[in-house]
């Protein structure tokens, strides 16, 4: 546990996931207007699900996708509550060193363009120029890293 808050790998399934779904929600889709989509994934084959707990609840998920050598980054959000307490990095640490631990050959994300830095102060790099991303249509970049 690190500054009061404990992060735990999940499987698909975990009941802990429905809870995971609907801070995904609150912090990604629902203050830019995206309705609720029930259906997010999580038993998609090579998902692996990281949840930061703090106080018996989730205050953080982010998720890892393998696909080969490659890996994909997602979904990497912290309740407003529980920002600036080092949760969001740590959680983005954990999910890298998951990658290094796998073997995985490059990691890489789409990221919102105001969370580009935070991205490329754990060693991501920009790879492309801004697009509109999934159901939100904000600006994000691709980022990649290769684990060390």
């Amino acid at each position: 546990m690190e500054d009061g808050f404990e992060l735990v790998w999940v499987e698909a399934g975990d009941a802990r996931l429905a809870e995971a779904a609907g801070l995904r929600f609150r912090v990604l889709y629902e203050p830019f207007g995206v309705a609720r989509d029930e259906m997010w994934r999580q038993a998609e084959p090579g998902v692996r699900h990281l949840l930061a707990v703090r106080d018996g609840r989730i205050a953080g998920y982010g998720c890892l996708i393998e696909r080969g050598s490659e890996g994909q980054l997602r979904q990497l959000a912290v309740e407003s509550e529980s920002r600036g307490r080092g949760i969001g990095s740590a959680m983005l640490e954990e999910l890298v060193a998951e990658v290094g631990r796998r073997r995985i050959r490059l990691v890489w994300c789409n990221a919102r363009v105001p969370y580009e830095e935070f991205c490329a102060r754990a060693g991501f790099a920009t790879v492309s120029e801004q697009f509109p991303s999934g159901a939100t249509e904000l600006p994000h970049v691709r980022m990649e890293r290769t684990p060390r």
